[in-house]
């Protein structure tokens, strides 16, 4: 007799079987959309153009030095490049007060920003985020994409781990095992001290991942009857969709991308009282 018949003489939905997966399967999937996305808003990119250091102390608006100093570029929202600024020297312009009287030549020369930049944080969803914090724009623009593929790539790695781990010690030391990690890697992100420790805690995070969905989706399969198997699976899909808008009122609330890594990370510790 095996486990679909024992189910089948015992009860294949009850008491037990609905507060497993209410209460903790499906629960579990809400990770998915919060860690799985999260990192797209953490690397989102608001609009940017060169800082001026000479024309801060200048009385003009920003918008007036942008057009001053920033060459057109149709294809950005402000409508000025976000990498160059016009070859000029600024400090005598701003020594004579001349600035307000030259009107920018699309002839001149061209070179890309040196002292940093400046990001449009004005509308809901342009908030503080790795890349304003270190400046992963230009030259370094691949690097958030790279991070999000490693991510997305250390997810493959985990899924066979997750495999080996659950056949050696079982699904629930799986779960936890990953939950610990996943929710661990997630906190520490939020206190990287640099883009390499963010990149490896983000890898760290996608190695976990799946075994938080696995270990649950699996048990809610062995725990009720086959006939029950597709409205387990389509309850669990359903919990990480419901996760995936979770995130987006969590990222209107908290704000900058460090306050996104724990609010993504810490509640999902409450797992550990089933323990």
């Amino acid at each position: 007799m095996d486990l679909d018949e024992i189910l089948h003489e015992v009860g294949e939905n009850g008491k037990y079987q609905n507060l497993m997966l209410w209460f903790v399967f499906l629960p579990a999937h809400l990770t998915f959309g919060c860690h799985a996305f999260s990192q797209l808003f953490m690397t989102w990119t608001p609009d940017h153009w060169c800082q001026i250091p000479e024309l801060a102390a200048a009385n003009i608006s920003e918008h007036l030095i942008r057009h001053l100093t920033i060459p057109p570029d149709k294809t950005t929202v402000t409508g000025y490049s976000r990498c160059f600024m016009y070859k000029l020297d600024y400090s005598i312009h701003t020594q004579h007060n001349t600035i307000i009287l030259k009107e920018p030549n699309t002839n001149w020369t061209n070179v890309t920003c040196h002292s940093g930049w400046i990001y449009n944080t004005t509308s809901n969803w342009d908030r503080d985020t790795v890349v304003t914090k270190w400046d992963l724009v230009c030259s370094k623009r691949w690097l958030p994409v790279f991070v999000l593929t490693a991510f997305n790539a250390s997810g493959l790695f985990g899924q066979c781990a997750c495999l080996l781990i659950a056949k050696k010690f079982g699904k629930r030391a799986l779960f936890f095992s990953a939950l610990l990690m996943q929710s661990a890697s997630g906190v520490a992100t939020a206190f990287s001290p640099n883009f390499i420790c963010f990149a490896v805690f983000r890898c760290l995070a996608g190695l976990a991942i799946h075994g938080v969905l696995i270990a649950p989706l699996t048990l809610a399969h062995e725990l009720n009857g086959w006939k029950l198997h597709s409205r387990v699976s389509l309850l669990c899909s359903a919990a990480q969709s419901i996760g995936m808008v979770l995130l987006a009122g969590i990222v209107l609330f908290v704000g900058d991308w460090s306050n996104l890594a724990l609010a993504s990370s810490i509640p999902f510790l409450a797992f550990f009282l089933y323990s």
